[in-house]
């Protein structure tokens, strides 16, 4: 049973993360606030982690989040963390990037050169940075985690998927972008089951964590009213575009199939079903 510690685990990846990484190891969550940044030391070295995960960041979700400044504040955060990390011995750090580390537009490989265009993008970036340097040069294993458009119970409610489930639902007219977008959507069981994976076989380095396929939002749309048998109109209005926004975000997901022998078990129908059917359940 390893000890594990980590941060985020109130918000949507985490939470599930740390539900089913607990029914196999001994896991803790590591509160962390700008308030309290001077206990996270004591806290650190009393728990002692053999694993230490970071998916905790603030301002992340919403399109004016992504471009504040702020973000940079999630950096100093993350290296007090490291820096309280240092003590510790045969250590598995394992930190949550972005597909906004990678250019834009583009069908994205752990391979290819970071070029982030947001502030989130490049926070995400400069903190995977130092924390590789930091473990290198602590000996401790690194593994840094590239998570595509995840989705299931609990999302965060101004996210698209839970947007339209709430209005087909409810049978609410609901006016959306072109939704031309191209994205790689994935349900989050099998995105915590990867991740579980990689930890379970202490795999190091940068990991897409994706389904592989590609999807038009749009058709992720019209497919949740189908399922909802929902009366809802839905409009789509490309007015309401967002300027220099990604509209293709994609990636490719072998080196993780090839790590940890791992593939999606959910398709976007099957897993769109079980999601909107725990909004039936509430």
């Amino acid at each position: 049973m390893k000890r594990i510690l980590m941060t985020g685990t109130s918000g949507f990846l985490g939470s599930h993360l740390f539900n089913y990484l607990s029914k196999e190891n001994n896991v803790e969550p590591l509160y962390v606030r700008s308030n309290n940044l001077a206990e996270i030391p004591e806290k650190i070295l009393k728990f002692n982690p053999d694993i230490f995960i970071h998916v905790g960041w603030a301002k992340g979700n919403s399109f004016k989040d992504i471009h504040s400044i702020k973000q940079f504040d999630n950096v100093r955060v993350g290296a007090k963390i490291l820096e309280s990390l240092s003590k510790n011995k045969n250590l598995h750090f394992i930190g949550f990037g972005s597909f906004s580390e990678y250019e834009k537009n583009k069908f994205s490989k752990e391979t290819d050169i970071e070029c982030p265009d947001s502030e989130y993008g490049l926070a995400k970036n400069m903190f995977g940075l130092i924390s590789e340097v930091f473990c290198n040069n602590n000996n401790f294993d690194w593994t840094w985690i590239r998570p595509c458009y995840t989705y299931g119970k609990d999302d965060v409610n101004t996210r698209l998927i839970p947007k339209v489930i709430k209005s087909c639902l409810n049978n609410e007219n609901l006016e959306l972008d072109s939704c031309d977008s191209v994205v790689d959507y994935l349900y989050v069981e099998d995105f915590i089951r990867a991740v579980g994976s990689l930890i379970k076989n202490k795999k190091s380095g940068v990991f897409n964590i994706c389904s592989g396929e590609k999807y038009i939002i749009k058709d992720i749309v019209n497919k949740i009213k189908q399922i909802c048998n929902s009366s809802s109109q839905i409009t789509f209005n490309s007015t309401k575009d967002r300027k220099n926004f990604s509209r293709y975000i994609c990636g490719d997901n072998s080196k993780l199939i090839n790590s940890i022998n791992w593939k999606p078990e959910w398709s976007l129908e099957d897993g769109l079903e079980k999601t909107i059917e725990t909004y039936n359940e509430k």
